[in-house]
């Protein structure tokens, strides 16, 4: 996978709805963590795509590059 797919399929995954309900609970991303996991598990251990999704700076793809990384077995995206 590339960045630029990863990104359009969390832009199509985001969800105002979702995002007012997290903001009320002190979080800010927009995409149901379900479908998060379900997105993370495509690129599987791809470190380097983890990293790229970290510099964009948006939450919902820092969250996906978490998720990237802890099932690659590193700990951190911004080291990537």
């Amino acid at each position: 996978m590339d960045i630029t797919n990863v990104m359009r399929d969390l832009a199509a995954l985001s969800n105002d709805k979702m995002r007012e309900v997290n903001a009320r609970a002190g979080d800010a991303h927009g995409v149901n963590l379900t479908q998060l996991r379900a997105l993370a598990k495509q690129p599987k251990t791809d470190h380097a795509l983890a990293g790229e999704l970290w510099r964009t700076g948006d939450l919902d793809a820092r969250l996906l590059a978490t998720l990237v990384d802890l099932m690659s077995g590193s700990p951190d995206p911004r080291r990537a």
